[in-house]
């Protein structure tokens, strides 16, 4: 009699872009090692009825990043106070943790993926007061900057991109032997990018030195025109592609204001990000952890403009330790930063070095390797521990 293909269940949340791209990364690199194995990716607060309490949460999510003040001081707080925060959001997450057992009883996967931690203190209360009997792991998505709304000491087991989030987790009450450092995982399109002028004829767009403005999904990144304002003024005039998101009316005011301006190309949402960046030589973004990595991981560097709060300000002193990227927040040291990627091979030839020995490629397998190894055995593959991402501090 065949034995039933191993289920494994991404549980994850759509508030910032690094929750559903990690969740949809370890998904496709779990298909792409083991084919054997059936995938899911769901927002599981959604799909069991709780979709007024996501709504809240997601409308919540956005304000702060409207509102980047509160996502600093809102870390101090929690990070102050983990035990507090954990009770607090139990509280919360208590009807929906009652209905996750019950359904995951009923679905039976072989392991359950969280990646946010409400979802994490969710499934863990599921396991310990509603009697869910399935493995539950814990990816934290910040690679640098756990904080203490995940810092639950009864979760079963967490993944880390770091040394860092290891330490930080230990710190807010997590038992060091729970923790594991695998890595963050990127999605097979920004794998598998094609080459740069593949990828302008693909996108119809003239094979020059091109400058990539990605917003985020919402199209929040400080202040959009006058950033284009200044990209367009850099001479010899530059090929520049706005990804504007979801934000309608930076797209309108910008397509008014430079219509029939064949250096600016102005593009809504899209799912064709990756090609995006590999047609580019160089990503204005904003640097929150899947954005950082999967633009890394195609091969680009990245200037940030803002600072936002939180991990993505981590993120921009790691970009510039590295050689990785640049903060460039007034008009002379962006057009400064441009203009050395322009002009000089070393500085390419160095961005490139930095760039590679990163590994992503290999980081999304050893994870896959990780995750299937705990499905099937609900036990640590210890080969591919420790590998991590290279963060300092």
């Amino acid at each position: 009699m065949n034995r039933p293909k191993p289920r494994i269940l991404f549980a994850t949340i759509s508030a910032g872009g690094s929750h559903v791209s990690s969740a949809t990364a370890m998904a496709e690199a779990v298909s792409r090692d083991y084919p054997q194995v059936d995938v899911q990716v769901d927002e599981l607060m959604i799909d069991y009825g709780f979709q007024k309490q996501d709504r809240r949460h997601k409308n919540a999510w956005k304000y702060a990043l409207m509102n980047p003040w509160s996502i600093v001081w809102g870390q101090l707080l929690v990070d102050r106070f983990p035990s507090a925060t954990v009770s607090v959001q139990r509280r919360l997450l208590r009807s929906f943790a009652k209905v996750a057992s019950q359904r995951l009883a009923t679905d039976q996967p072989d392991l359950v993926v969280a990646n946010h931690a409400w979802l994490t203190i969710a499934l863990t209360l599921a396991q310990t007061t509603f009697g869910l009997n399935l493995p539950v792991l814990t990816f934290e998505t910040s690679t640098i900057n756990a904080n203490g709304l995940w810092a639950d000491k009864n979760a079963e087991r967490f993944m880390v991109g770091s040394a860092i989030s290891k330490q930080r987790l230990h710190r807010l009450g997590i038992s060091e032997d729970r923790i594991d450092v695998v890595g963050y995982p990127v999605r097979r399109a920004f794998l598998e990018t094609p080459g740069k002028t593949e990828a302008r004829d693909a996108l119809s767009l003239d094979n020059r030195f091109t400058i990539l403005v990605a917003l985020g999904g919402e199209g929040v990144g400080g202040k959009s025109e006058r950033l284009v304002e200044i990209l367009m003024s850099i001479r010899p005039n530059l090929q520049i592609v706005v990804i504007a998101g979801r934000n309608k009316a930076l797209y309108e005011v910008l397509e008014k204001k430079y219509l029939g301006k064949p250096d600016l190309r102005v593009i809504g949402f899209t799912d064709n990000m990756a090609t995006y960046v590999a047609a580019s030589d160089i990503t204005i973004a904003k640097t929150g952890p899947a954005t950082v990595y999967e633009i890394l991981a195609v091969g680009r560097p990245i200037i940030a403009t803002s600072r936002f709060g939180g991990v993505e300000n981590v993120l921009i002193d790691f970009l510039e330790q590295k050689g990785l990227g640049h903060y460039a927040p007034d008009a002379n040291t962006l057009i400064s930063t441009i203009n050395n990627y322009q002009t000089s091979l070393k500085t390419r030839k160095a961005f490139a070095s930095s760039a590679s020995a990163l590994d992503f490629g290999g980081m999304s397998s050893r994870i896959a390797q990780y995750i299937y190894h705990y499905a099937v055995n609900r036990r640590v593959d210890i080969s591919v521990v420790g590998q991590g991402l290279p963060l300092v501090r």
